[in-house]
């Protein structure tokens, strides 16, 4: 984020971007302007773009188009500012509107593109967004058709809270019919029932998005009938109540990516190198005085899985956590518990009789986490594991229970990791 702040009549200026697509750089911060230099995370591409709030005042204005000429000589490639080609504004004729009923407009937003932009995308064109709470409007510029990254699944946890959700997946699940070992049939129940979620959440009640897009609509309209005459009461009414629920579903929201195969080897062989030593020969141990369990602590290890205790285990972890590698969050199967309970406590019968898990249920990602900001080597970095929703289930129950002996078999000379110690 690179940011400005309002000063008298000058109003401030914040430029944002997504840090998943974008790097950005903040180059200079002036009087009247903010310049950032962006590099593209997912194409070959980069460019600068300067934010300006001009004065009224001509002598004052005259010191800004200063201010804008030196930075244009410190930058070289593609640069976005305000004295260049003038893009047409697509779907509205103003940008800035005073009093409740638009009394007075103008356009006195844009944005403004060099020569080099223009060559760099195909069809640029400026729109305006639905203004909220600024008498200005917010511009987005488009242009060309970038590449999508693939979408993966994820569970949204506010799905829980739509009506008809638990029977809408009751209904799903029931309709599912696969044979073979419970493990594959309850791998291949989510897998289906991911599909219909994905299908669910493209439509308006299962996708924040599609929801906020029409509040905005309905307010685009309110503001060009407001742009023509002005509003009535009712209107004025229900405005007011589109306002009030796209701030419940903002709040909702927030409630709520031949070179990488030898990056990829070049990981293995740090790694393999860093858990592997040369030492062959180990000391004799002798564990005849070792703690030892009592046949009732062994029998209470090695017991038949029962729905009361995976669903005590269950309610234990967080609902609102990272979901596994299938997409799916603990609150899904603490919801719809009455639903997949079923399936699941027939997995883990099977899992207690054979000792076996279905290899999807069972997948680990192995993920680094930087160590430190700005690290660049791999030693400055951590490997975690990312595992499947049912995986976390299996490790939390088998947890549980080998808490209750843990203290008695780990020497008393080990604190860490042992409750209470």
């Amino acid at each position: 984020m690179a940011c400005l702040e309002a000063s008298g009549t000058r109003g401030g200026i914040m430029m944002l971007w997504d840090s998943r697509i974008w790097k950005g750089k903040v180059l200079e911060i002036g009087t009247n302007t903010v310049t950032c230099k962006f590099e593209s995370q997912v194409q070959d591409f980069s460019c600068h773009i300067t934010g300006v709030y001009a004065p009224n005042c001509y002598v004052e204005r005259r010191l800004v188009w200063e201010e804008i000429g030196s930075i244009r000589g410190l930058i070289e490639g593609p640069w976005a500012d305000l004295n260049l080609v003038d893009l047409q504004l697509e779907n509205a004729k103003f940008t800035w509107f005073k009093g409740d009923n638009h009394q007075i407009a103008s356009r006195i937003d844009r944005v403004l593109v060099s020569q080099e932009w223009d060559d760099a995308f195909s069809n640029l064109k400026q729109y305006t967004m639905q203004r909220i709470l600024s008498d200005h409007s917010p511009i987005t510029l488009q242009g060309g058709s970038w590449k999508k990254s693939k979408n993966y699944f994820k569970f949204e946890n506010w799905w829980l809270g739509t009506e008809g959700f638990i029977d809408r997946v009751r209904t799903w699940w029931n309709s599912f019919d696969y044979t073979g070992r419970p493990d594959y049939i309850l791998a291949s129940k989510l897998k289906a029932l991911k599909h219909k979620l994905k299908e669910w959440g493209r439509s308006e009640q299962g996708n924040l998005g599609q929801q906020r897009k029409s509040l905005l609509e309905k307010l685009a309209a309110m503001e060009n009938i407001a742009t023509d005459r002005g509003l009535t009461e009712d209107e004025e009414t229900e405005k007011a109540r589109l306002l009030l629920n796209l701030e419940d579903l903002i709040k909702m929201r927030r409630s709520t990516r031949g070179k990488d195969q030898d990056q990829f080897w070049e990981i293995v062989e740090f790694y393999q190198k860093l858990y592997t030593e040369e030492l062959h020969w180990r000391p004799d141990n002798n564990f005849l005085n070792c703690p030892r369990l009592t046949g009732e602590e062994k029998e209470d290890l090695e017991r038949s899985f029962d729905e009361e205790e995976v669903l005590r285990c269950l309610k234990q972890c967080a609902t609102d956590k990272a979901p596994g590698l299938d997409g799916f969050t603990m609150g899904f199967y603490i919801k719809c518990w009455e639903v997949v309970k079923g399936d699941i406590m027939e997995t883990f019968q099977h899992f207690h009789e054979q000792g076996r898990l279905e290899r999807s249920l069972n997948l680990t990602f192995i993920a680094l986490i930087s160590k430190k900001k700005g690290a660049k080597e791999l030693r400055g970095f951590r490997p975690i594991s990312l595992i499947g929703s049912m995986c976390k289930i299996f490790s939390k129950v088998l947890t549980e229970r080998l808490k209750k002996v843990m203290s008695k078999l780990v020497d008393s000379q080990q604190l860490a990791f042992i409750k209470g110690r």
